[in-house]
């Protein structure tokens, strides 16, 4: 296989790009590649037209929904994607991680 059709490859991938394309903050503060934890990646695994994430702390889900919707966007043509959030400070921050990454 010669290297573009490698490079295709991985870049068709959703799972791939979101392990190696995008950069977080982790809560030291500390920059990293993103890598996703066991509960985002049941999400992924299980993604559907709708889905229901229970309310649960410190998981990482919407740091996972907020880089997946920015891969989405980039890699999906046509796709647009919005957040929806209890304050406009909240969403703010959930934009950032989009930036930041």
């Amino acid at each position: 296989m010669d290297k573009r059709a490698s490079i295709r490859r991985r870049l068709g991938s959703p799972l791939w790009r979101l392990n190696h394309l995008y950069w977080i903050e982790n809560k030291q503060g500390q920059v990293q590649r993103f890598t996703m934890n066991a509960a985002q990646l049941r999400l992924h695994r299980n993604l559907w037209s709708r889905n229901a994430v229970l309310k649960a702390r410190q998981l990482g889900i919407s740091t996972y929904v907020a880089l997946f919707m920015l891969d989405s966007c980039l890699f999906t043509p046509g796709f647009h994607a919005g957040i929806v959030d209890k304050t406009l400070p909240d969403a703010e921050l959930k934009l950032e991680k989009i930036r930041f990454a």
